[in-house]
């Protein structure tokens, strides 16, 4: 027995692992001659020279090596082009200036500069945007019925009502969350997650300004100027969300509920995933809207996709 493990030993110490083959396939990809590539790993290794022979042999035959090789010369080519191209902008004087174009045609733009690879600096594109206009203080002033005054009264500008909108929407969810995930476990696991995606689906729908709220956040607002530290709070919020949603299936598994193989972070993760664009598209489409009709049931076949 001993004589058996001491040998068993010995062919271990001598055996071609993956971390070696990588070696083989990075060295042979890179050009190297496999008769000596395998006589300076054999000496490098320790390995007798005949099984590292063996291993670059069947390397170089490899269907994968061949395929990567090929993919290694259509990138070579790429490389050659883009460095031409670097050499003859460099002998162009003006070659190294990025133009400033106001508001270009699409199809000018598309030929003299998208396909031809040369960068530009835009400009006017987005200035017929509503928002530009229409998301002021004045304009603000004037949907809610008050005084410029007295917004700011209440709030020190934009970004102190947008974190006004997402708490009015956001904080309830998640108490909502906390409790339907966490605190009620006298319903399956699943089954609460299916309840609460539901009621979530549910005040979307059915309450306009939880609607209209969600809709500014998730489609009307660019968290720029000062709005980053709200797309940071929203982060936060997500997260203490996917933990709930990960505490609910780690019960499932527990019970046994949780589909075979799949972990409650992966699954907690798909659900956020599930809910981020099941909400979009509902803001998206109307009622009559074949996505709006599906909704419920696109939920409970998401839940039931998690059963075992």
């Amino acid at each position: 027995m001993a004589k058996q493990n001491r040998r068993k030993a010995a062919l271990q110490g001598i055996a071609i692992d993956d971390d070696f083959r990588r070696v083989i396939a990075e060295r042979l990809l890179d050009g190297a001659d496999p008769d000596f590539l395998a006589e300076q790993l054999a000496t490098i290794a320790g390995k007798p020279l005949s099984l590292v022979q063996a291993e670059v042999g069947r390397a170089a035959k490899s269907p994968y090596l061949l395929g990567a090789r090929k993919l290694q010369d259509r990138l070579g080519k790429w490389e050659w082009v883009l460095q031409n191209r670097a050499r003859l902008a460099a002998n162009d004087p003006a070659g190294q200036e990025i133009p400033v174009l106001d508001r270009p045609d699409a199809e000018l733009f598309y030929r003299d500069h998208y396909r031809a690879h040369r960068p530009a600096v835009l400009r006017g594109l987005v200035d017929h945007w509503p928002a530009r206009e229409n998301w002021t203080l004045d304009h603000i002033a004037k949907a809610a019925n008050c005084t410029k005054g007295a917004i700011y009264h209440y709030f020190d500008g934009k970004a102190a009502i947008l974190h006004e909108l997402r708490d009015q929407v956001s904080v309830p969810m998640l108490d909502e969350a906390d409790c339907e995930l966490l605190q009620e476990r006298d319903v399956p696991a699943l089954e609460r997650i299916e309840r609460l995606l539901l009621g979530i689906l549910d005040a979307v729908e059915t309450y306009p300004l939880t609607r209209q709220a969600i809709t500014v956040m998730q489609l009307r607002c660019e968290y720029v100027n000062g709005l980053e530290k709200e797309l940071e709070g929203a982060a936060r919020n997500q997260v203490r969300m996917a933990r709930a949603f990960e505490a609910a299936y780690r019960e499932a598994r527990k019970a046994g509920q949780l589909a075979a193989g799949l972990s409650p972070e992966v699954a907690a993760a798909e659900t956020m995933m599930f809910l981020s664009g099941l909400l979009r598209l509902s803001l998206i489409h109307d009622e009559q809207g074949v996505l709006r009709k599906n909704g419920r049931a696109a939920v409970r076949a998401h839940v039931s996709s998690k059963r075992s």
